[in-house]
């Protein structure tokens, strides 16, 4: 498993990474009622996490997929979306680049093409957004794809999950939707795009807080009249905006004061936020601080028995039997305080609000050493194993970090283990810093725990006993068995 999907965990016991309208999924079993609209198959590769490389599968497109406007859900024009956004995620020798991306861009006829540099340079910021982007004309219309990257993205992007600010919205996520809308306008322009458009948004995961965040704008500067402003020399009505969020995380705010617009107002109904209830990601940032999605709440069946078993078939069809065991989360061990899955995802999203005092104190004491500590660790593996080593095991080593987490001496007591962990991994001239984030995921902790480590602690447990399949519901491959089994293109 990528060690990021690892950190959904980890960051859990170590730190821990709405007011929406309900749509639930209805399966279309393919029969009389669908009418074959043409579509073709495409091949494309992405990074598939149980296996830990590339698998090959395949997409549907056909442009008939906009003839109605974005409020009327397509599971096809859904499918497609993930399958774009998954085929951002793929690993080559030359690092994570954006080769199978362009080319389904390019095969279902887009011949305008770009991925931003962030994808070739392997140099990027807290802010920004490995995406690409392709455009075609179809019935008077220019269609622009814009693909998010939001697997195998870099280690100092995902620390800037845990940047949620003081107030308003996620202020990590609003500053990489800029970049969004900035990549949208410039590829506009520099290829003179004008006249009516439609766009297509997609993203999973990280990108998907940040596409939802991005068309949220896209659509308010619309409904102000200031759609050009936003995005150049274009027209673009609000059924023109098709926006898909796979296993969203909350990125927006409301806090219905009056005036304000809600995140489930109609002006959103293009937009789809897909999110598994067993997922701990959707969860956070925490809705007790206010935090949102925009749009449509699609809410993944995985606690139909018959739906889970259909996505299991799914996968095994189309990426592989031995990722269909995996994915398949039915063996979860329950415990008496929590039960299931969905109580599980529910838990992280307590240990969130218990652990912070608030948001407000959040935002001033702890996320910014908390986000470079997670950063740091996620770059530097050994750096846990060589500090816990040194203080005699994980166990032991946790234990001390909660018992002493508000000890006047703790830089003193775990200085020295610290630092020789900071000189085997290279990073010697930055445990200070390091060091002050660890401090705050002890603090987190001790807080969460009553003021000393407890092995037995009920989130504790159930992670610990569910590993790795906590963070099964949060993989692509899960999303695309729900989505693909709703999709007759598949069945």
């Amino acid at each position: 498993m990528d060690r990021r999907l690892i950190a959904v965990i980890v960051a859990v016991i170590v730190i821990v990474p709405s007011v929406c309208a309900a749509v639930i999924l209805t399966r279309d079993d393919g029969g009389s009622g669908w009418v074959d609209d043409g579509a073709l198959p495409y091949t494309f590769s992405t990074y598939n996490y149980a296996l830990g490389h590339n698998v090959s599968m395949t997409s549907y497109y056909t442009d008939g997929y906009f003839d109605n406007p974005s409020d009327k859900y397509n599971p096809c024009l859904a499918t497609f979306a993930l399958t774009l956004t998954m085929a951002c995620g793929y690993s080559s020798s030359k690092g994570h680049g954006p080769d199978s991306v362009l080319g389904l861009l390019e095969d279902i006829g887009c011949t305008e093409r770009f991925a931003n540099q962030s994808f070739y340079d392997g140099n990027p910021d807290e802010n920004s957004v490995e995406l690409a982007i392709g455009s075609k004309t179809y019935g008077g219309f220019t269609l622009i794809f814009v693909a998010t990257k939001g697997l195998l993205y870099s280690e100092i992007e995902f620390g800037s999950n845990f940047l949620f600010g003081a107030e308003g919205r996620h202020s990590g996520f609003v500053a990489a939707s800029e970049n969004i809308k900035g990549s949208l306008r410039e590829y506009i322009s520099d290829r003179g795009i004008s006249g009516n458009v439609k766009v297509l948004l997609s993203g999973y995961s990280r990108t998907a807080a940040v596409s939802n965040l991005a068309a949220a704008d896209i659509v308010d500067a619309i409904s102000s009249g200031d759609a050009s402003g936003t995005l150049g020399d274009v027209t673009l009505g609000i059924g023109d905006l098709y926006c898909f969020c796979f296993e969203c995380p909350r990125g927006g705010y409301y806090d219905g004061t009056p005036g304000t617009i809600s995140p489930g107002n109609l002006r959103y109904n293009g937009i789809f936020c897909f999110v598994d209830p067993k997922d701990i990601v959707p969860n956070l940032p925490p809705s007790d601080y206010g935090m949102v999605r925009y749009g449509k709440l699609i809410s993944l069946p995985s606690d139909d028995e018959d739906a889970a078993g259909k996505s299991l078939e799914t996968i095994g069809k189309f990426i592989g039997e031995d990722e269909a065991r995996y994915y398949d989360v039915s063996g979860f061990i329950p415990s008496e305080k929590i039960p299931t899955m969905e109580d599980l995802s529910l838990e992280v999203k307590n240990f969130m609000v218990k652990s912070t005092v608030s948001r407000e104190y959040y935002a001033a004491n702890i996320e910014a050493d908390l986000s470079y500590f997670v950063y740091m660790v996620l770059d530097h593996p050994r750096l846990v194993t060589v500090f816990s080593d040194n203080e005699g095991g994980y166990l032991k080593a946790m234990t001390a970090l909660v018992n002493e987490a508000f000890s006047e001496d703790f830089d003193t007591r775990f200085g020295s283990s610290f630092h020789a962990a900071a000189v085997a991994c290279g990073i010697s001239g930055q445990e200070d810093a390091i060091m002050a984030g660890l401090s705050q995921a002890a603090k987190m902790l001790n807080r969460y725990m009553g003021g000393s480590f407890n092995l037995f602690n009920p989130l504790l447990a159930s992670l610990l006993a569910n590993i790795p399949a906590a963070a099964v519901p949060h993989m692509p491959g899960s999303v695309f068995g729900y989505i693909a089994s709703e999709d007759p293109h598949y069945l």
